[in-house]
């Protein structure tokens, strides 16, 4: 236990993993089945806030469960202080997307910026559409008549991830053809790593055209991916499965949908609300922080000085090569 002018610091009860916030997958370390994982009760003293913060510990790294978050500067030094303390084997801890209130002013700390959407369900679906402008809904309801009367047997359907993994496998195909992406792995393996729980997908007389997978654990539920089939495009096939989803989310009385970050425009849509956030490290000493943000980060700080339209046409080798997936860069 820490105790200071400032901050209580101490390891929460087992039970107090329902008390994080927001309450979703990627901050609940209790359902990802990592070892090692323990919650934090922090209380500003100051201000009698409290915050409940996972916390995970490799063999030299720790990693705080901050997704959507938000944290004070002065806050994650403190939380940073008593993990360094209590963990002597910890040399980096790492805070993933979290939104950071002001600065941090350790010098041994590495600070990335990015995008995050989330959407704010409604109590009901009418609600949901009245989100959407009077030509989204008009579009919405003429693609949907054009996909029904194009094709008989059309069904929306919603099914655990462990009985449907061959739908996952379709997915894997929809992406192959969209984006050029091999996960290199079946869809068990993809399944239990991502943690998903639910898939969603439209079918036509047994064939899959667009499918979303889901982690719904939580109150707060995490959109893993989404894919369509080219061939069916022309119906919009992912717009209808993705309204239809958050529609089903709302039914079974959930409380918001997280979708990571980028600019596509479907993360746009329904109320979604763009958040700053921040992935941080912050370093035991300096030469942890040389050595990882400077020398083992030598390739990423070449890669980020090409520009825009050499990226692209890098990817675009890469991939057709077939030498490894480069989908992360």
């Amino acid at each position: 236990m820490q105790n200071d002018t400032r901050y209580l610091i101490s390891i929460a009860s087992e039970d107090s993993w329902e008390k994080v916030e927001p309450n979703f997958i990627y901050n609940r370390y209790d359902l990802c089945d990592y070892e090692k994982s323990v919650i934090l009760f922090v209380k500003d003293n100051e201000s009698s806030n409290v915050h409940y913060i996972p916390l995970m510990i490799g063999s030299n790294k720790a990693f705080v469960g901050g997704w959507l978050t938000s944290f004070k500067g002065e806050t994650l030094e403190c939380i940073a202080d008593w993990i360094f303390s209590n963990y002597k084997a910890v040399m980096c801890i790492e805070v993933a997307r979290c939104c950071l209130e002001g600065k941090i002013s350790k010098n041994h700390c590495s600070v990335q910026k990015d995008n995050d959407w989330h959407i704010e369900l409604p109590d009901s679906s009418e609600e949901l559409d009245k989100r959407l402008s009077q030509k989204g809904r008009y579009n919405l309801r003429r693609e949907k008549r054009l996909l029904e009367s194009s094709f008989e047997g059309v069904s929306y359907k919603h099914e655990p991830a462990e009985n449907a993994l061959d739908v996952v496998e379709t997915f894997f195909q929809f992406k192959r053809e969209t984006h050029a992406q091999d996960f290199h792995k079946d869809a068990s393996e993809y399944v239990t790593e991502k943690c998903i729980t639910d898939i969603y997908y439209i079918d036509i007389e047994g064939k899959v055209i667009s499918v979303i997978l889901s982690c719904n654990q939580c109150p707060c539920v995490y959109c893993e991916n989404m894919s369509y089939s080219l061939e069916y495009r022309e119906y919009s096939p992912g717009k209808l499965l993705y309204d239809w989803y958050l529609k089903e989310l709302i039914r079974d009385k959930k409380k918001s949908i997280f979708l990571s970050g980028g600019d596509l425009e479907y993360k746009t849509r329904y109320g979604s609300v763009e958040t700053e956030v921040c992935d941080i490290r912050i370093y035991r000493s300096c030469v942890s922080w040389c050595v990882n943000e400077r020398l083992f980060r030598f390739p990423e700080l070449v890669w980020n000085c090409v520009p825009e339209k050499g990226k692209k046409a890098l990817r675009y080798v890469i991939r057709k090569s077939g030498l490894r997936d480069f989908n992360h860069i």
